[in-house]
């Protein structure tokens, strides 16, 4: 059985690389790009995806398997040696490029709770610029997760009750993520050893966002956030401090016992409810890689939670050698386009 259990979105990705999209002049991104929100993650409908995919086609993205969850698992399996599974809907891949069960096959991931439809997968376009990401995301099959949850929840609780992490990200767009919070709850209370970790991501972390993410929240050990994401999240008021704003996100969440991560290019902050304040333990960057030197950020904070949770969960390692590892992975993930160039490993 896995030692990892990734569960969310299975999408297959169109990545634009730094160098290409610096190439174009500004009459051409404004065309190419026109899809696109620049700094920020945009839902779109299946026909601004497929214009988005036209758009792009003549730069030739790469094609690389995607989903926050699944790219943990795969840095996971492939840079640590992690036995990993995952819990998600597969659709069919539009890219005669790309094959998602060979795949699965070649990283060594547990395929049997996965769901497969005859529904084009989840579909991601993104580019960098400038120092930032954009992305255009359709969710596809992604939206059946929903009922596979729902039908198999004793199931696949069965399945992650035998994992030592279990690792859950966004996915679906804005719809409540009650069958999710039912399962984490029932993992938290019947396999109290297991490890659970959330990253809510962009799309749960916004004002509004669905309630029963919350819950998913309240029950995490590990809780992993950007710093768009923390301010979200602490409703951070101006001139605030680090702590100052964790302590809001605490005493908001008196049923929150575990850590709340805060991702930062130059650090890692990791914060705890103690006693009635807050601790705060923060691990610096001991590279932080110039500008020039990152070809894409798309994956990078998975790629850390993955070299963190398998250091802290599975390799038996101490809270600063685990934060190292992800911050390693982090950077490597940063000089590769997608998850089809990894060559990285601890061994």
């Amino acid at each position: 059985m896995p030692d990892l259990v990734g569960v969310g979105a299975i999408n297959l990705d169109f990545i634009l690389d730094s160098a290409q999209v610096g190439g174009l002049t500004a009459g051409e991104r404004g065309v190419v790009l026109a899809r696109f929100e620049h700094g920020t993650e945009r839902p779109a409908s299946e026909p601004e995806i497929l214009d988005a995919l036209e758009r792009v086609a003549a730069l030739e993205p790469v094609v690389s398997p995607g989903g926050s969850a699944l790219n943990t698992v795969t840095v996971a399996a492939r840079s640590c040696g992690v036995g990993v599974g995952y819990v998600g809907v597969c659709g069919r891949s539009p890219s005669e490029r790309f094959d998602f069960p060979a795949w699965f096959r070649r990283v060594g991931v547990d395929t049997r709770k996965l769901r497969h439809s005859e529904q084009t997968c989840g579909l991601c376009v993104s580019y960098t610029h400038g120092g930032q990401r954009s992305m255009l995301t359709w969710d596809g099959a992604n939206d059946e997760i929903f009922a596979h949850l729902g039908a198999s929840l004793d199931e696949l609780l069965g399945y992650c009750g035998t994992a030592r992490v279990v690792h859950a990200t966004s996915f679906a767009g804005g719809r409540d993520p009650a069958s999710l919070a039912r399962l984490l709850r029932r993992l938290r209370a019947e396999h109290p050893g297991v490890l659970i970790s959330v990253d809510p991501g962009a799309r749960w972390s916004i004002p509004g966002r669905p309630p029963s993410v919350d819950d998913l929240v309240d029950v995490a050990d590990y809780v992993f956030v950007n710093a768009g994401e923390f301010d979200w999240w602490t409703g951070r008021p101006p001139r605030a401090t680090d702590v100052d704003a964790a302590s809001r996100f605490f005493r908001d969440r008196p049923r929150m016992a575990g850590f709340l991560v805060l991702k930062r290019h130059d650090r890692v902050q990791l914060f705890r409810r103690d006693g009635r304040g807050v601790a705060e333990r923060a691990f610096a960057n001991s590279e932080v890689l110039e500008s020039s030197a990152i070809l894409d950020d798309t994956g990078a904070g998975d790629a850390f939670a993955a070299g963190f949770l398998s250091g802290v969960g599975l390799l038996g390692l101490d809270t600063a050698a685990s934060v190292f590892l992800g911050q390693r992975l982090a950077r490597a993930q940063l000089q590769s386009v997608g998850m089809l160039g990894r060559r990285d490993s601890i061994s």
